[in-house]
């Protein structure tokens, strides 16, 4: 952790020179402590299981398979972030790059500094204990009923993905950053503004307008037909749906001003008429600008629409020689949400193509990389239809885009590492000359018990994202836990064994089990 976060300081920090988003701290700790959890233990698990043998040797065989499925999941971790990193996503970017970087550090001294430490300390690690007891547990017993009606359980689970995916694909999201604001005394006082002001008062819209002739050239002068054409827009803007006020040359207070009748007007009366008007004109007298005041927040999805409506509308009634540009924090949370919902397909195309080929090669199956694929994208159905139901069903809530975005990303690799952890020590126990339900049996047995644990320890470092007080990293927390919970109860324990058993031979072609343990065996 210490290294990753050196990482982060000098690759983010110095040579980049960016600052952290103020979630990245908070994200990188703690799935950096979870997966340096998960792949330690992992490894002393094996050690552990191993020391019948000579110490050296059991480090050997626990780097030689457990290291193998660290370094494979790490990697298919690593790539998901990569991805997420490349796909220069808001907020989250740099949280991308900083988890690959806290990652691949997690798995440097996982595979290199542990093995080191166990070589040297041996069966000292776990005193007092040393000796290991694999008795058949509860869990085992869940995994043999799977196995024993494989088509059930799978027909069981397909049926749940299909019906749970219909609402992981039509998940209504949003980015209202101020509704998953902390109930803070500023927060209350700007829920007070949006109830009795409007949302958007302090968060306009605005519409520049670039004019063909300057609107003034006297402190008390106007140019009429300038500001003719500018009420027309005035009334054109006050005319679209959601708009509750118009602040700009003609309407200072978002209420029109007798521009008609200024020339008859005292001195005074001209100079404090025109000091309302000028302070929509930049300083040559060439462009205005005007704000739109929406009902309802700023960043809700309505409010959003409206303002994007309001951009193209404009855009057809520009007059001649005018140039009309909007802008505003509402445009750019609509542009954020298009630009995701553009890239997500082809960023979760990319990634799983990329992680196909690492576990093709790792695995050397062709079968197993799809089926670990689409068990982790089943698992990522259900995850969404609960989120969907505890937050928009029960509670309420809006689904913020940034949790079924980091879910998707983080589970297409963390979500991997259980099912890779028993694809290799299965693929172990065939290559041994068990059947597959045979080393489905024996993997069961022996890791169980310790991959359940990890993903509760997992789950709950997830979970403690919902001690903060920023609603978006609870929702992220729940999220993220949600998916773990489910990998580990469901699609470890029952989902993929009733797949293998049915697969059988394909889990592996075109490779063999038995030349990678043969291989093995001959190695001193």
């Amino acid at each position: 952790m210490t290294l990753g976060f050196g990482l982060v300081y000098l690759v983010i920090g110095r040579i980049e020179g960016q600052t952290l988003s103020y979630i990245s701290p908070v994200v990188i700790a703690l799935l950096g402590l979870g997966l340096a959890t998960d792949y330690s233990v992992l490894i002393m698990n094996r050690f552990r299981q191993e020391l019948s043998k000579r110490e050296k040797e059991a480090v050997r065989l626990s780097v030689r398979w457990a290291g193998e499925a660290v370094f494979t999941s790490g990697l298919t971790v690593v790539l998901s972030y990569v991805a997420l990193d490349l796909a220069h996503i808001p907020l989250f970017s740099d949280v991308g790059l900083a988890n690959v970087l806290v990652v691949s550090s997690v798995l440097l001294c996982t595979l290199t500094l542990l093995p080191a430490i166990l070589a040297l300390l041996g069966k000292r690690v776990f005193w007092p204990k040393s000796k290991i007891e694999n008795k058949p547990s509860v869990l085992s017993s869940i995994t043999k009923k799977a196995i024993s009606h494989p088509k059930s359980v799978l027909g069981a689970l397909v049926a749940v993905t299909l019906l749970t995916a219909v609402i992981a694909v039509n998940l209504p999201v949003n980015i209202n950053f101020l509704g998953l604001t902390p109930n803070t005394p500023a927060k209350v006082g700007l829920d007070q503004i949006t109830q009795h002001f409007g949302g958007s008062t302090l968060i306009p819209t605005y519409v520049v307008v670039e004019l063909p002739s300057k609107i003034s050239t006297a402190p008390d002068s106007f140019n009429t037909s300038e500001i003719e054409q500018l009420a027309n827009l005035t009334n054109i803007i006050r005319g679209f749906p959601g708009v509750r006020a118009v602040y700009g040359v003609t309407t200072p207070y978002n209420y029109s001003i007798p521009y008609e009748t200024m020339s008859n007007m005292s001195l005074e009366q001209r100079l404090a008429y025109s000091k309302q008007i000028l302070q929509y004109v930049s300083f040559d007298n060439s462009t205005v600008y005007f704000k739109v005041v929406f009902n309802g927040d700023a960043f809700d999805n309505r409010v959003l629409k409206e303002a994007r409506t309001l951009s193209e509308k404009l855009a057809q009634h520009t007059p001649a020689g005018y140039h009309i540009y909007v802008g505003g924090a509402s445009l750019d949370a609509q542009d954020v949400l298009d630009y995701i919902f553009r890239i997500l397909p082809e960023l979760v195309g990319v990634l799983i193509a990329a992680i196909y080929v690492v576990l093709f090669v790792q695995l050397k199956s062709a079968f197993t990389p799809l089926r670990l694929i689409a068990t982790i994208m089943s698992s990522i159905a259900w995850t969404l239809f609960l989120v969907w139901l505890i937050f928009y069903k029960l509670s309420g809530l809006s689904v913020f885009i940034f949790a079924p975005l980091f879910l998707i990303t983080t589970m297409l690799g963390v979500g991997m590492d259980y099912d890779i952890f028993m694809i290799v020590r299965v693929r172990e126990e065939a290559g041994k000359g068990s059947g597959d339900e045979l080393a489905l049996i024996k993997t069961s047995e022996t890791t169980a018990g310790v991959i359940t644990a990890l993903g509760l320890i997992l789950a709950t470092v997830f979970l403690s994202l919902g001690l903060t007080p920023i609603v978006l990293l609870r929702q992220i927390g729940l999220t993220l836990a949600l998916g773990v919970l489910l990998d580990t109860f469901v699609v470890w324990l029952v989902f993929v064994p009733s797949i293998m058993v049915l697969a059988k031979r394909l889990n592996w072609w075109p490779g063999d089990p038995r030349k990678d343990v043969s291989t093995d065996l001959q190695k001193p």
